[in-house]
């Protein structure tokens, strides 16, 4: 239900201004490959495959290159 609720919120926050929704799902997104990260980078220990922890970093080093959520934030409308 929550899943739901949020869902709805995104779709009328995107019928009212896009801008606003792109800058949310990019934020959203940034936020979910940080976790992944600290996920794998917590768990290094437990691991007997380091593939996990190379992707993890691999994460990081997007997450750090992110250009295009700089250009969605300092975007200005005319």
């Amino acid at each position: 239900m929550l899943s739901f609720l949020l869902l709805l919120g995104l779709f009328v926050t995107g019928l009212y201004n896009y801008l606003l929704f792109h800058t949310l799902i990019e934020m959203f997104a940034v936020a979910v490959t940080c976790g992944i990260f600290m996920i794998s980078w917590n768990c290094r220990r437990f691991m007997d495959n380091d593939y996990l922890l190379l992707l993890g970093i691999a994460y990081l080093f997007t997450v750090s290159t992110d250009l295009d959520l700089i250009n969605t934030v300092a975007y200005q409308r005319e």
